[in-house]
């Protein structure tokens, strides 16, 4: 199998505009402990690795609430009901006026969206618009954004 990139940006802790944390230029992972989370639910491969650098860095997070839905964990953390860790153009685009994008140090924490395909077979003409369609989509609905495209 290979792994196509549609996008890359970064994950970072999302806090409410008056939150102790908004004025951070960066955060570590173990200044995490002990802070109410709003997170991804199970379901998403982001949650095991949010869960995965909490360990790294010594603690079980604190989830107080899990959902699928992104914009409900940012409306949320508006409302000074946790933090949450999320993808730096989804806060930047939706809730700019209302959350604050915390870099994440020891670990930094990428994000990447990438689609799998087999390996050594080139994308079918079926395939590759469709790709095309999703890119230009996230361009131009993260535009603005500090987002790199591959």
């Amino acid at each position: 199998m290979e792994l196509k990139t549609v996008f890359r940006s970064d994950a970072v802790l999302a806090v409410g505009k008056n939150h102790r944390f908004a004025k951070r230029k960066s955060i570590s992972f173990a200044e995490l402990d002990s802070e109410p989370m709003v997170l991804v639910s199970k379901e998403y491969m982001f949650y095991d690795q949010i869960l995965q650098r909490c360990a790294e860095a010594g603690f079980v997070p604190q989830a107080t609430f899990t959902s699928a839905q992104w914009d409900l964990l940012l409306e949320m953390v508006a409302e000074n009901k946790g933090v949450t860790i999320i993808c730096r153009p989804l806060v930047e685009k939706l809730y700019s006026g209302r959350v604050v994008c915390v870099p994440l140090k020891k670990p930094e924490f990428p994000w990447t969206l990438r689609l799998i395909a087999k390996k050594n077979r080139s994308f079918a003409r079926s395939r590759k618009k469709p790709l095309g369609f999703l890119r230009e989509s996230v361009k131009t609905k993260m535009r603005g954004s500090p987002l790199k495209y591959t």
